[in-house]
């Protein structure tokens, strides 16, 4: 009763003829059933069709087609289930490569050619360590996806103890004394030959790595680090970077300032780096002449601009953190780089959000 009163309510403020309400009350509910209603962060009764109705009467009469239209052509949602299959993807897609062609090139060092490739490859396995970088990481789902991965080789914080370190570097050694060519491929048996980092999302790659005031911030300085005062990784170590969901931009700009971050500030460290997104997703073109330019800054909310928000480009904050201009919402939650015309509620303002967002910055 309350999701039909919505579309009631919905439809006379878009003031739709009946052949046009038709129409779009099956496309609405069609998304809603299968992805928007499983927002989590809709509160209690909530549901996709009401928070629509009451966002749409936030706009001017002359814009509510245009705003309808900008949802409906541009949303990108990621709904749970998709976020577990990109989950599942990433082994088979970057990781695995990587052991293999490791396995090729060590062949060829290991004198005794009775040793299969097969068990190469279990040799690189046995020596990885997979890391989160986020609850957004999944890193229960990833293990459960990957069973033949030992528990104390795959841990969910990047920021671990020293206690930690003893005992993954521990179970490390007892798995590797099965290998008798292990020493011919590495000299310290306790450190980790392969580091892999997984997280869920990056549009600008700002909150993995940035150089603030000459000092280097963020996720990946920290692992750095964890790394290295635990003696997890010797000099020489592969890197892979797995980010479920991210932009072009993102990739790019997180390879770049990783490896300008090694050479300058761990230059005696070797690492073959690789930075990887399982689904590219892109931002929306805009130009600052066109219409959909036009109608966010129109609604632009100024106080979205706080002192995070002030990390990324901010001349135009309407069009997300960092500007990257995204019409993206994850289901858990709504990235910040998303417009903030879809998830920003202001305190001064009763205007709701069509997907509230949770922060975790106060």
């Amino acid at each position: 009763m309350k999701e039909q009163l919505a579309e009631k309510i919905l439809i006379k403020t878009m003031g739709w003829t009946v052949e046009k309400a038709t129409q779009e009350r099956l496309d609405i509910q069609l998304l809603s059933e299968f992805k928007y209603d499983y927002y989590q962060q809709y509160t209690q009764g909530m549901r996709f069709i009401e928070s629509l109705a009451h966002w749409i009467n936030r706009f001017d009469e002359n814009d509510r087609e245009f705003a309808y239209k900008f949802v409906k052509e541009n949303l990108i949602f990621i709904s749970e289930d998709q976020m577990s299959q990109l989950v599942s993807l990433s082994f088979a897609k970057y990781i695995k490569p990587i052991l293999v062609q490791q396995s090729f090139v060590a062949a060829e060092k290991i004198k005794d050619t009775s040793i299969k490739k097969e068990t190469i490859f279990d040799f690189f396995l046995s020596s990885t360590l997979f890391l989160g970088l986020s609850d957004g990481a999944h890193i229960d789902y990833f293990r459960r996806c990957n069973p033949f991965l030992d528990n104390e080789q795959v841990f969910m914080h990047y920021d671990y103890s020293n206690a930690r370190s003893g005992k993954l570097k521990e179970s490390l050694v007892e798995r590797n004394q099965k290998y008798s060519f292990c020493e011919q491929l590495q000299e310290n048996n306790d450190c980790f030959k392969n580091v892999v980092i997984l997280d869920d999302f990056s549009a600008s790659g700002i909150s993995f790595i940035r150089n603030e005031s000459n000092k280097w911030k963020g996720k990946i300085p920290a692992l750095f680090d964890n790394l290295i005062d635990n003696c997890t990784v010797s000099n020489k170590f592969d890197l892979c970077i797995i980010l479920y969901i991210s932009t072009a931009e993102a990739i790019n700009y997180i390879e770049s300032h990783v490896k300008e971050y090694v050479n300058k500030e761990h230059s005696n460290i070797e690492i073959n780096l690789s930075v990887n997104a399982v689904q590219i997703v892109n931002s929306v073109a805009i130009e600052k002449d066109d219409l959909c330019f036009k109608f966010l800054s129109k609604y632009n909310d100024s106080s979205v601009v706080d002192k995070h928000f002030k990390k990324g480009k901010h001349n135009y904050p309407f069009l997300g953190f960092n500007e990257c201009a995204l019409p993206l919402i994850l289901y858990h939650n709504t990235p910040n780089n998303s417009f903030p015309l879809l998830w920003y509620n202001s305190m001064d303002s009763e205007n709701n959000a069509l997907f509230p967002r949770i922060t975790r910055h106060k």
